[in-house]
């Protein structure tokens, strides 16, 4: 949605950097944007109007068909990197629970809240994606999805 609003305002802003009197266009949003009525319960299309496996309303493609979260295991791969740069930097001579840890212990837990509390809202709205979840590991990439 905002793409198209972009869109709409680069249109309008070429033409008035051509010199021409913005004021005066005529828009045809049709291509943008779907008639919306008062009730913003009909506004967009059904998923069942979208092509596979978009109607799914979940994300089931690319790094998502083999791990549920794959921004997660970035993030979390990140910061434990970071740690283990510190311990061959030499944090290693006082042990491995130094300070460092708790950066990266933090956000994982942080992150498997997250993950859960996300993970329930999408199983109480989209019908199929406890299909999904049973099918597709959390964090690792160990099982394609197929619906």
């Amino acid at each position: 949605y905002h793409s198209a609003a972009y869109a709409v305002v680069e249109a309008c802003t070429k033409v008035a950097c051509c010199g021409a009197d913005w004021s005066r266009m005529r828009f045809s949003y049709q291509e943008y944007f779907e008639r919306m009525s008062a009730d913003p319960y009909t506004w967009g299309k059904p998923l069942s109007a979208l092509p596979a496996p978009y109607d799914l309303g979940f994300n089931t493609t690319g790094p998502w068909g083999v791990m549920r979260h794959p921004n997660y295991l970035g993030e979390q791969g990140l910061w434990i990197s970071l740690y283990l740069f510190a311990m061959g930097a030499g944090a290693a001579e006082r042990g491995l629970l130094h300070p460092t840890l708790a950066g990266p212990l933090l956000l994982i837990l942080l992150f498997m809240g997250s993950s859960t509390l996300g993970e329930s809202i999408s199983s109480s709205k989209y019908p199929r994606y406890r299909d999904y979840m049973a099918q597709v590991s959390k964090y690792l990439p160990l099982r394609r999805f197929r619906p």
